[in-house]
């Protein structure tokens, strides 16, 4: 991380005020913590503040942002890319 900034590749991501509704929506998710919290890309690149077009380029060449895929439907799983959002080395 980089301030407030995460380097993903050749970009530096700033990190949006959308990532205190993920931290928010993950504590008032009352079905427990082992029920995953799944965004799809839309709600993703925007609690990111990235462009859907940087998450669909991600998920063909680095991979730096983990997603599942099932069928046809692309899913974001909150905890997974938290912790590659602070783990990610410069």
């Amino acid at each position: 991380m980089v301030g407030n900034g995460v380097v993903f590749g050749d970009s530096l991501i700033w990190l949006s005020p959308n990532m205190k509704e993920i931290e928010m929506a993950k504590t008032q998710n009352r079905v427990g913590t082992a029920t995953p919290m799944l965004m799809n890309e839309f709600d993703m690149a925007h609690a990111l503040g990235v462009s859907i077009h940087f998450l669909r380029k991600d998920r063909r060449t680095t991979k730096q942002v983990p997603f599942i895929k099932l069928g046809d439907l692309v899913r974001y799983d909150v905890e997974s890319v938290m912790f590659a959002l602070r783990t990610q080395q410069p």
